[in-house]
């Protein structure tokens, strides 16, 4: 068999060349049928929208934490004779709730003898003050005058008395505070771990028990670009402006700015919100108070921004355009610069546009050409935004 000459495969080779052109002309509209496509309306669905001031918000991310966190210890030696039902892991105390009692015959003991030496020390006392009256007395009816000699006076052995009176009552505070300690309560209201101990076990004084973390008053960071800052706050004190709420189980939880970060952080070049969160001053009956250890959503609203338009997510084109309409129901394409966005709108400056109100184009379409005719079909999608 013949192998084929290399002209016939250039003959070959061109032919598809010309054919595959002409293909590529055939799909490709002409001048003429560009112009035809821009006069042959196309249906588009559209909103009106207008030109507002809208409030700047954010939506982040962030931790809550307990604003307290204490590994409680046993802080006088004895044995356990009672232990809460309470005392578990994962329950939940209030502040002053008794967690366990230690045996503590010893420490009555303690505080009877801590009474005993303070009322010998004022009975003391009491005899050391009528010593020195007398001794005044009689030095006034020899003398006629009051003696200037402590030794005299005895007053140096008044406040000899006066100090171990002093010593007697601290020394009973003492006691009483050492039998409180077998007694131990909730520093605070929270929830418990690490439990470390059963009933009747002798406990040496510093012995670790259990672990407790704050369940109501927790804290939480946030962390802002330095252009998420000027969006909200521009150069305005943060604590004057913002708004913060804790987004839960389709419930928004006010939180409390407590402080804000002077500088940027000089590894990750943001700046830190910190927050607090207090449950027992806000009371939702529609679901429970956030707990520590959550990951939540938090939505931030700072100062308000004029002359915005809010444009719902699905009206962008790939390539960040919007589509509106003009008076003449003709396409009309402008480029968005998005201030910012919340779950539904971006919200945008579109300063060629001096009208207060446009007819946008919710759903844009590649085959979009600038001055087509179009046909809009309006629909209520709240294009107004999501907020004033």
């Amino acid at each position: 068999m013949k192998k084929p000459r290399p002209i016939h495969l250039f003959y070959l080779s061109s032919a598809l060349l010309i054919l595959l052109t002409a293909l590529i002309a055939l799909d490709e509209p002409s001048p003429k049928e560009a112009i035809k496509q821009t006069q042959q309306a196309t249906l588009v669905s559209t909103q009106t929208i207008f030109k507002k001031s809208h409030k700047a918000r954010l939506s982040l991310n962030g931790y809550l934490k307990p604003n307290q966190q204490a590994k409680l210890h046993n802080l006088v030696e004895g044995q356990v004779e009672w232990i809460s039902p309470a005392f578990n892991n994962g329950a939940q105390v209030q502040q002053g709730q008794s967690l366990i009692r230690l045996e503590n015959s010893a420490l009555k003991a303690e505080l009877k003898q801590a009474n005993v030496a303070l009322a010998q020390a004022e009975l003391s006392l009491l005899q050391a003050q009528r010593r020195s009256q007398r001794a005044i007395e009689d030095w006034k009816k020899h003398y006629n005058k009051v003696p200037t000699d402590p030794l005299v006076s005895k007053t140096s052995q008044l406040k000899l008395a006066q100090a171990e009176v002093e010593s007697a009552q601290a020394q009973l505070n003492y006691a009483l505070r050492r039998l409180s300690y077998s007694d131990l309560k909730a520093p605070f209201d929270g929830e418990l771990s690490q439990r470390q101990l059963s009933l009747g076990e002798w406990l040496d004084e510093g012995q670790e028990l259990i672990h407790i973390s704050a369940n109501t008053h927790l804290e939480l960071e946030l962390q802002l670009s330095p252009r998420q800052w000027q969006q909200l706050f521009a150069d305005h004190p943060p604590q004057s402006l913002l708004k913060a709420f804790i987004s839960n189980s389709n419930t928004l939880w006010p939180i409390t700015l407590e402080n804000a970060a002077q500088q940027l952080d000089p590894d990750t070049q943001l700046r830190s919100l910190f927050f607090q969160f207090d449950s027992t001053k806000v009371h939702q009956v529609s679901a429970p108070a956030p707990r520590a250890g959550l990951w939540v959503d938090v939505k931030l609203e700072g100062i308000e921004h004029k002359d915005l338009w809010a444009i719902p997510h699905s009206a962008f084109s790939k390539n960040s355009l919007i589509w509106w309409l003009d008076k003449h129901s003709r396409l009309r394409s402008s480029p968005a610069i998005s201030k910012f966005k919340d779950a539904n709108h971006s919200y945008v400056y579109l300063p060629e546009l001096k009208q207060a109100s446009i007819e946008l184009v919710l759903y844009p379409q590649a085959r979009f050409i600038d001055g087509q005719l179009a046909e809009p079909h309006k629909q209520d999608l709240n294009a107004q935004g999501g907020h004033q």
